[in-house]
């Protein structure tokens, strides 16, 4: 018969206390003190098992996290009911208007936001009620309001960038800046 190896006595120790964890985890972690409750849960069992403190104790934690990872995979490619896309485009131009309706203070300080936002708040909570949208869905709202906004600002700066490589090559008299060179540089300074 052949001798087990250190990790294969490890793995025969630590994947059932992983495995309770996890059930644990499914029980308790989200609800009220949840978080508590396990690591508590934990320590409890933890002791119980007598587990090594530097070679259990951190590879525990590792393979929970690698079953969290493979559940995360998972659910990205699991079949669910599509977003309603057309709705929330709806809402997000509705978020927009009523920004834009509200003409706030421009240029407003971070500790400011609760005032000057202060007149549009039971605007959007009216909109969100009327629209059935949760806070998920207002979150996933604003993050599409934000990707487009970046698209567009990046889309801006490259149009105003190409315009301004177009005209510092034409005050060079060049095809591209990138024929400019030292001497062509020191000639039209000493203009």
């Amino acid at each position: 018969m052949t001798e087990k190896t250190a990790d294969e006595i490890r793995d025969e120790k630590c994947f059932p206390v992983t495995q309770a964890i996890l059930e644990g985890m499914a029980k308790n972690l989200l609800e009220e003190d949840g978080v508590k409750t396990t690591a508590l849960a934990t320590l409890e069992l933890s002791f119980t098992e007598d587990l090594n403190i530097v070679t259990d104790m951190s590879y525990i934690p590792q393979l929970i996290l690698g079953a969290l990872s493979g559940v995360n995979a998972t659910v990205q490619v699991a079949d669910t009911i599509p977003l309603d896309i057309e709705k929330y485009n709806n809402v997000a131009k509705k978020i927009l208007g009523i920004l834009a309706d509200a003409k706030i203070k421009i240029g407003f300080k971070p500790d400011e936001v609760s005032t000057v936002f202060a007149g549009i708040k039971d605007k959007l909570s009216a909109l969100f009620i009327e629209e059935k949208i949760n806070s998920l869905e207002v979150a996933h709202i604003m993050e599409n309001i934000l990707t487009s906004f970046g698209a567009f600002n990046n889309l801006l700066a490259s149009s105003i960038d190409m315009s301004t490589e177009k005209a510092t090559a034409k005050v060079f008299e060049l095809d591209s800046t990138s024929d400019l060179t030292m001497k062509k540089l020191d000639e039209i300074l000493k203009k």
